[in-house]
């Protein structure tokens, strides 16, 4: 992570960005940002431009040896700690690495990620998290420890509201008096709920939300149509993480009732494909181009079934797109794809909705049957 990855931000930016090139850093930083904000990928960017050895432009490098590791969350001089399950003190050390693997993953995929998306990703939603007195002992021994590349050594905590009171308690005088270059970085997004101890002994960064314009550049830039951008972005209310979220929820829904359209008109269900093509209509414009927009990207998956490196879909979907293809000849799904076009022109020059639903619904009905 980068600086220049990171949308808006410039005093935040220029602030770190000074104080790392004078080498003046507060030895505890709080940045406290919305949830799915920049706090995150502050932290990080910050922790790449400390550690290049190859710094230029106002932002580190990106390509040297210490910039990739922190990339990688592998740098041996940044350590994570980070809310997770409750772990059995006996079996700390031996399920240890497979948490830390876990963020190191997840800081890479979602660097503006929302903690149910990290909850998800490590195979722990609907536990309870925390960051346990265990994690302090841990916390205090690598402070205590030298550097191993002989320059800074970065803690950085993400979500220290999370941490079990003892642990809290515990850091408290390492925070205070760390060693000779120790740095910890805090990324807060409920900063109320910190204890007041803590706030006392960091340098607070108050980072702002994001943009509706830099959040739904954002999203386009990972290929997400202009109009549905710009939508996820005004309810996500400056969280990049929330409208991510937002967009991968409504895939989801949006390839299920995708699903169940084909297999209505596979099986000529007459009273169904005549319901939803009412509920179509009663939609309004932007949920009906975003359906058939979705229709219209799966099919160009099922026509790329052949040239695997060019598909994007993953998991269940892309299996439903390989049996598609199986069951749907290529040059039908070719015509339903002229077809999804051509609704979507109709659609923009006022037709009528619903009557264009269903005549898509009756053409795949009979090219299924032939």
């Amino acid at each position: 992570m980068q600086f220049q990855d990171i949308p808006g931000q410039s005093p935040v930016k220029t602030a770190l960005i000074q104080a790392s090139e004078r080498n003046k850093m507060a030895h505890a930083q709080l940045f406290s940002s919305v949830e799915g904000g920049a706090g995150l990928a502050l932290a990080l960017a910050y922790s790449s431009h400390i550690l290049c050895t190859n710094k230029a432009g106002g932002d580190s490098c990106g390509t040297c040896p210490s910039c990739l590791r922190v990339q990688k969350g592998i740098h041996p001089d940044v350590h994570y700690f980070f809310p997770k399950t409750s772990i059995k003190d006996s079996d700390y050390d031996k399920k240890l690495g497979g948490f830390i693997q876990s963020f190191r993953d997840f800081i890479q995929e979602r660097p503006f990620g929302l903690l149910s998306d990290f909850a998800l990703q490590a195979g722990y939603e609907n536990k309870v998290l925390n960051i346990s007195k265990e994690d302090s002992r841990r916390l205090i021994k690598t402070v205590s420890m030298k550097s191993v590349e002989g320059g800074a050594k970065i803690i950085l905590i993400w979500m220290p509201e999370y941490f079990h009171p003892s642990a809290a308690n515990a850091i408290l005088k390492v925070l205070e008096e760390p060693p000779a270059n120790t740095l910890f970085f805090l990324v807060t997004h409920t900063y109320e709920s910190l204890m007041a101890t803590i706030t006392s002994r960091s340098l607070l960064f108050s980072i702002p939300p994001f943009s509706e314009e830099e959040v739904a550049s954002y999203l386009q830039a990972k290929d997400l149509d202009g109009e549905r951008a710009s939508v996820f972005a005004k309810l996500a209310y400056g969280s990049i993480g929330e409208a991510e979220q937002l967009s991968s929820e409504a895939d989801d829904l949006a390839y299920v009732e995708f699903r169940a359209w084909m297999l209505d008109c596979f099986n000529n269900k007459f009273a169904d494909l005549t319901s939803r093509a009412e509920a179509f209509g009663k939609s309004d414009k932007l949920a009906q181009r975003s359906t058939l927009q979705f229709a219209l990207n799966i099919l160009r998956e099922t026509l790329l079934t052949n040239e695997p490196r060019l598909t994007t879909r993953t998991g269940e979907e892309a299996t439903f797109i390989s049996n598609f293809g199986k069951r749907v000849s290529a040059e039908n799904t070719q015509k339903m794809y002229e077809e999804l076009n051509n609704a979507i022109s109709n659609l923009e020059r006022n037709a009528n909705a619903k009557m264009a639903h269903f005549h898509l619904s009756s053409v795949f009905s009979e090219m299924f049957r032939k």
